[in-house]
């Protein structure tokens, strides 16, 4: 996986450093790794939802959104969504059964 950082961008000589960064806090309120993170975080979102990941481990979500390790993410993402991956993945199994259960009822109830 290719890890974006502000050097990579630069180097493509499409812009430098004093303006992208002045642009993303212009345009986002943002510096570069806030910004990029924010979309990494919305990625592990649907990576964590996914029941195709299901066996994957929180780090490996991890390195699939963008992230080098598991500490960066699991800051980032408790900093923005308020709590931990695992937590998100588990609160959102449990709903998920939750809903299951609700509907099971349901179904048998109109009958």
């Amino acid at each position: 996986m290719t890890y974006i950082n502000i050097a990579s961008i630069i180097k493509t000589g499409r812009s430098n450093e004093r303006y992208l960064s002045n642009f993303l806090k212009i345009k986002y309120g943002a510096n570069f790794s806030t910004y990029i993170d924010s979309h990494r975080i919305e990625e592990s979102k649907k990576l964590l939802l996914s029941k195709e990941n299901d066996n994957f481990t929180i780090e490996t979500i991890a390195n699939m959104a963008g992230f080098h390790s598991k500490l960066p993410f699991n800051i980032a993402f408790k900093a923005t969504m308020g709590f931990t991956p695992s937590e998100f993945r588990k609160n959102h199994i449990s709903s998920e059964k939750s809903l299951q259960i609700n509907l099971m009822f349901l179904t048998r109830a109109s009958f």
